[in-house]
């Protein structure tokens, strides 16, 4: 998996945008999240009777699987200086988390499986997991990525798979 300011494609091999790889992955999940509100009918006892849908949300999560300063860095922001979490660091409250986005693209090894994009994406630390210390367990913990519509530039995109 790799963060990106631009979006990143295949040339020769070699990733165009450059951009960071935070290393192997386990286990990534593409997370579409509909946003729905329903309309309720006092007639019936405030019973729905109506669904209004309100939007899509997009995530992405995973297992990093590395302590590395790039990957602390995607994960929590500009809390992680060097591969050292400190907090709070530059990144504390009433800051915007877009503030740290990035385009993360997913690039399997297998290419029976299509790569995916999350454009303009920020950490969703409400989602993402514990950081085990523990010698018995694999070195890996849940990071998940929420994708925001990318208006700059016209664009109004947010996930592209394939």
């Amino acid at each position: 998996m790799a963060a990106s300011s631009e979006e990143l494609k295949l040339v020769g091999g070699i990733l165009s945008a450059g951009g960071t790889q935070l290393g192997l992955v386990h286990d990534i999940r593409l997370i579409p999240t509909d946003r729905v509100e329903d309309v309720l009918a006092e007639e019936y006892g405030g019973e729905a009777t109506e669904t209004v849908f309100l939007g899509r949300e997009w995530a992405i999560a995973c297992l990093l699987r590395n302590y590395d300063a790039d990957a602390l860095n995607a994960r929590f922001g500009p809390s992680a200086v060097g591969g050292v979490l400190a907090d709070p660091g530059s990144f504390t409250a009433g800051a915007l988390m877009t503030s740290t986005a990035k385009t993360y693209t997913f690039t399997p090894n297998d290419p029976a499986n299509p790569a995916i994009t999350l454009y303009f994406a920020a950490p969703d630390g409400t989602r993402s997991g514990e950081l085990p210390f523990d010698g018995r367990d694999e070195l890996s913990y849940l990071a998940v990525f929420r994708g925001y519509r990318e208006a700059a530039g016209g664009s109004d995109r947010v996930v592209r798979v394939g």
